[in-house]
């Protein structure tokens, strides 16, 4: 009994409204929802880890800094935010205990009724202002995206195609700049009712950069958008000892980025869970999400 009333709590605990999945078209039949459960083979193969420092304005705090990590090969690519997934990865895993027969109580409250479970000892939490949720798989060659992301830390992954690429840069005739040791060229691009400025290194022949951006004749170790809401800035730079592969994760519900957008903008602050003396607390943060889109179109 208490096993199925978990199963319904958490069925019905999530952080984006009925309406709006509902609005996501599918586009997998059965046969390619069985197939796309199992493992698939690598994407492809990174040998160079950079590492940027991302910095989000918000319209109501201070900005925010986050380190992402660019996993980058002669073709592929991986960009994601390790802290964010090890922080959700521990939610989901509070929220799967072992023997349901311990748990005495359920609580559930959502964003509105302003529950902080913040100062009771055992509390995991990841919060929607912090860090990057999103992981974005490019193909160099083709400039073809795959983006998997989530809007509820406990729901559902969904997928996304994009063709980003080629890119419509402006490489700049001014002098280079030296940039965190490194000897850039600077160039321009509008993408998606944005203007950004973008510095590149040839002394790092990789076509590939943070986020989304591709394209130019060296690794992106700075760019920022004309109103710097976003900046992302190469803090390191790592060879690994053998090539790493890249996967993409199964098992996600293939949508369009305008549809996912929409559910983007609706998502919850964030998500506490608090399990002690067998008192189970599922909690959304108090208050809204201040999501700031970085594409516009």
């Amino acid at each position: 009994m208490i096993k199925s009333s978990i199963i319904a709590v958490l069925s019905c605990f999530v952080f984006i409204s009925a309406s709006a999945q509902q609005n996501v078209k599918t586009t997998q039949d059965q046969s390619q929802a069985e197939e796309n459960t199992k493992h698939k083979a690598p994407f492809g193969e990174s040998k160079i880890k950079c590492y940027y420092e991302f910095t989000r304005s918000s319209t109501t705090s201070s900005s925010r800094r986050d380190t992402l990590v660019l996993e980058t090969g002669a073709e592929k690519s991986r960009f994601y935010d390790p802290s964010r997934q090890y922080r959700d990865s521990m939610v989901r895993a509070s929220m799967n205990i072992p023997n349901p027969e311990t748990i005495k109580s359920i609580s559930v409250f959502k964003s509105e009724n302003g529950k902080d479970l913040s100062t009771m000892q055992g509390t995991v939490s990841s919060r929607t202002d912090e860090g990057e949720s999103y992981q974005i798989f490019k193909d160099l060659n083709t400039g073809k995206i795959k983006v998997v992301d989530y809007t509820a830390v406990n729901g559902k992954s969904f997928e996304y195609e994009d063709q980003a690429g080629p890119m419509d840069w402006k490489i700049q005739q001014v002098p280079d700049t030296i940039i965190n040791s490194y000897s850039c060229k600077q160039a321009r691009l509008n993408f998606r009712g944005r203007e950004y400025t973008a510095w590149f290194s040839p002394e790092v022949p990789i076509n590939d950069g943070p986020w989304k951006f591709m394209g130019l004749p060296g690794l992106i170790v700075k760019v920022e958008d004309s109103h710097q809401l976003f900046s992302f800035s190469l803090v390191g730079l790592e060879q690994t000892k053998m090539p790493l592969p890249i996967h993409i994760p199964a098992g996600s519900i293939k949508c369009s980025r305008a549809d996912f957008e929409k559910m983007k903008i609706k998502q919850a602050p964030g998500m506490q869970v608090n399990f002690s003396f067998g008192n189970l607390i599922l909690a959304e943060f108090p208050g809204e999400t201040n999501y700031i889109p970085m594409e516009l179109k």
